[in-house]
């Protein structure tokens, strides 16, 4: 829609997720630098949606894969369980720096209709 290509798309998801895998950034700039990206390749939102989504999930992912491999963490639980509470984990954690990135992002992004 809206006159995109999939190799817009295809773009999108490839230069987006150098940023939204980075574990130096923190969850909000991750999603910041994501939208930066997208823009910077493609100059139209395709993946905003997909990043806000991808964003904390990603994290969660990254502390479940970290949990696997420490052995000091006796964790018996699904690893379905355990991204659930690290996806909550992530959120609750999330600043007002990453908050404020987030709706950067946002701004950043100009999703059709915001505001309308």
């Amino acid at each position: 829609g809206h006159g995109m290509s999939a190799a817009q798309f295809m773009t999108s998801a490839e230069v987006s997720s150098i940023p939204l895998t980075d574990p130096r950034l923190p969850v909000g700039r991750r999603m910041l630098e994501a939208v930066r990206a997208t823009r910077l390749a493609v100059a139209t939102n395709t993946n905003l949606g997909i990043i806000l989504l991808a964003g904390p999930l990603l994290c969660a992912a990254e502390m479940a894969d970290a949990q696997l491999h420490d052995d000091r963490l006796p964790d018996n639980r699904l690893p379905d369980k355990r991204l659930r509470d690290n996806l909550d984990a992530v959120l609750r954690a999330m600043s007002m720096d990453d908050t404020r990135a987030v709706f950067e992002a946002i701004v950043a992004a100009a999703p059709g209709g915001l505001g309308e």
